[in-house]
């Protein structure tokens, strides 16, 4: 029972610049570009009131696999005073879970080769975000007065996602005769963020007063819950009990 969700989320993902050119005695400009992303998925796989006899080797395991790509930008040129700014905003607020419930897992006496894994309940979310933001502001030209370049962006990632394997209320055993078999519940995150967000200002050309400012700012907030567990149940005449819970995290 295997639930696959792979996404790449490029067609949904923005690539877009703002551009704005304004040209006079006096001239402003300002451009600015903003893109959310928001995904809240729900992987399952499950058996439940159920009663599996199997031969060798029983498995329940979700799978999420996410690929997010953000480029975004705005760009702004003017004489006297232009402004140009790129907003990211991406939430995740995903869920990926395997559970064996009130159900009985058996293992045959037909079995006579040992084989390691008998019984997996596994849960994997793996997800890489790029991102990529710029705001660029440039004000020039020849006159004598103010000249005033502002080019800022921001970047907000938020992971609130949930990964979760269980085995409850349930009784997993051999037959007489049969080999002792592995059980595994295994619960791994595995999230990487790549930002690289940028502000760049210039003012320039001859007259008396010149003023630029670049502002880049990134917020990467994470809460997850990663749970492996076994509860209520009987395990008995396996070989070995194996639980685990991973995150691995690379911002």
């Amino acid at each position: 029972l295997t639930d696959n969700t792979n996404k790449k989320l490029e067609g949904d993902s923005s690539k877009s610049a703002d551009t704005s050119t304004a040209s006079s005695n006096f001239s402003l400009a300002a451009a600015g570009s903003i893109d959310i992303t928001a995904d809240k998925t729900k992987t399952t796989a499950k058996i439940t009131n159920s009663t599996i006899n199997t031969g060798k080797k029983a498995e329940v395991s979700s799978n999420n696999d996410t690929l997010v790509v953000d480029v975004n930008g705005g760009f702004a040129k003017a004489g006297n005073v232009a402004t140009g700014a790129g907003v990211n905003i991406y939430r995740n607020l995903s869920e990926t879970k395997s559970l064996v419930e009130n159900s009985t897992v058996k293992f045959s006496s037909e079995n006579t080769s040992e084989n390691t894994d008998g019984l997996n309940v596994k849960s994997n979310f793996k997800a890489k975000l790029i991102d990529v933001t710029a705001g660029i502001g440039a004000a020039t030209n020849d006159q004598d007065n103010v000249k005033v370049g502002v080019g800022g962006s921001f970047a907000w990632n938020t992971m609130k996602n949930e990964v979760s394997a269980k085995i409850n209320n349930s009784t997993v055993q051999k037959e007489d005769g049969a080999v002792n078999q592995n059980v595994n519940v295994l619960a791994d995150d595995d999230t990487t963020i790549w930002n690289m967000t940028g502000g760049v200002a210039y003012a320039g050309g001859s007259g008396n007063t010149g003023v630029g400012a670049g502002i880049a700012s990134t917020v990467n907030y994470s809460s997850k819950n990663i749970n492996a567990q076994i509860t209520d149940s009987t395990i008995k005449d396996v070989k070995d009990v194996n639980v685990n819970a991973d995150l691995k995290q690379d911002y």
